[in-house]
């Protein structure tokens, strides 16, 4: 649904004029106090569903299930992947049953009132540094497909100068705020209840930019099947780094050991992680290459890539002529040769023909891999949609001419997956 976005945003706005509705009928209305509370929620992620759900019941979506094509290594690999977010969350709220009981025990009821406070505003906090993840593993999931070194390092790059710099400011500026936030939630400055929130709103923004490092590092080094790594940022991630230094620091000086224990946790994890890519290079990492944690077998050398960039229809000429030079070039036979220039050939025109209709800076970039096990070409274009995996949707009965070039493409190739993917067409074959 990603490039349906008026079904997300409607089921945004739903949840939160839902969520808003609820509370003011539920809590003051008809007098029901916390459980009113948990109930609006409950109440406004339904109805959330429900609008994302429109796009599937009354739109051209369909789905099918098929439980004779389960495969049990399928969903024991897509455990293995999806654990490390699903884990997170379920330490998450370990977390929060230990930390909830920590706060009562050194810092009592005001203590709590604070957190409380301070974890309603959550989700603004986290807003910025999830968008700049989810980006994050997103494109290393596509250059890790394509064995691309050099991409992933520029990516982990640019991720730790400038998502941690905006979320470093944002954090900042939120803090900065930390006045007229507190008094969204408490009136009396001279309160106890009053200082420690205002205290959280000042530290707890801080926690941000170190939280971000770690959930894009556990996110790149599980796209590098690093996960020993991934799984220890996980738990401290989640709960060990955290619960320790509340532990110690609440014993000392109560609630705000807790606001000060939340940053230390975070960067402390960091220092981790650190020391964890050290480890896995057996030696002192001192450059992106090292944080990256390669695989030993992860990527190709430059002479093994082939990379275009087309821009319109002229380019698209020469195009199968210097795909078919470069497979000849790694060794690869005449026949899979014709079929892969072929391939990059009809694909890139009819990208270019349907979708550069007049937007401007269109673009379709194409790598050819030679990878030990097989040949990878990949398409990714910032075109209106286009799917070939569908276009037999398309495909007009009675006349066999029509998308006679993508009906070749998909007989010759051993496979072809497409994505839809922060705004990119993103298509693999293999060959």
């Amino acid at each position: 649904m990603e490039k349906k976005e008026k079904y997300g945003y409607l089921s945004i706005a739903a949840m939160f004029i839902t969520n808003c509705v609820c509370d003011y009928l539920f809590i003051k209305v008809f007098d029901m106090g916390i459980y009113g509370l948990g109930l609006a929620t409950n109440v406004s992620n339904w109805v959330s569903l429900i609008c994302a759900s429109l796009y599937f019941i009354f739109g051209k979506a369909s789905f099918r299930i098929d439980f004779k094509s389960v495969n049990i290594r399928d969903l024991l690999d897509i455990f293995k992947c999806g654990f490390p977010p699903a884990g997170t969350q379920l330490m998450i709220a370990l977390r929060g049953f230990l930390l909830n009981n920590i706060i009562m025990s050194f810092a009592g009821e005001d203590g709590m009132a604070a957190f409380s406070a301070i974890g309603s505003f959550g989700a603004v906090y986290w807003a910025v540094p999830a968008g700049m993840t989810s980006a994050m593993v997103s494109l290393a999931s596509i250059y890790t497909g394509e064995k691309d070194k050099k991409a992933v390092e520029l990516l982990l790059r640019i991720y730790l100068r400038r998502a941690v710099l905006c979320v470093l400011g944002a954090s900042l500026f939120l803090s900065a705020l930390s006045y007229p936030l507190t008094n969204m939630y408490f009136h009396d400055p001279s309160s106890y209840v009053y200082k420690m929130t205002l205290l959280g709103f000042i530290l707890f923004p801080l926690s941000s930019p170190a939280s971000t490092i770690i959930v894009g590092m556990r996110d790149l080094w599980r796209c590098m099947d690093y996960m020993k790594a991934v799984n220890v940022i996980v738990v401290g991630d989640g709960i060990a780094a955290v619960i320790l230094f509340s532990y110690i620091f609440a014993s000392l000086w109560g609630m705000p050991g807790i606001w000060i224990a939340q940053v230390v946790g975070c960067f402390s994890l960091v220092g981790v992680i650190y020391l964890m890519a050290c480890m896995r290079q057996r030696a002192l990492v001192k450059d992106i290459s090292g944080l990256c944690c390669f695989p030993e077998d992860f990527g190709v050398d430059d002479s093994h890539r082939l990379t275009i960039s087309v821009h319109s229809m002229e380019e698209v000429i020469n195009i199968s002529e210097l795909v078919m030079k470069f497979c000849k070039e790694q060794g690869i036979d005449n026949l899979t040769s014709n079929r892969a220039g072929l391939c990059v050939e009809e694909l890139a025109s009819n990208i270019v023909k349907h979708g550069f209709t007049g937007k401007a800076n269109s673009v379709v970039d194409i790598s050819v891999v030679k990878s030990p096990e097989e040949l990878i070409i990949k398409f990714k274009d910032n075109c209106k949609l286009f799917n070939p995996e569908q276009i037999d949707a398309i495909f007009v009965p009675d006349d066999p001419t029509r998308n006679a070039g993508i009906r070749i493409v998909r007989k010759v190739c051993k496979s072809m997956e497409y994505i839809t993917l922060l705004g990119l067409n993103v298509l693999t074959i293999k060959m």
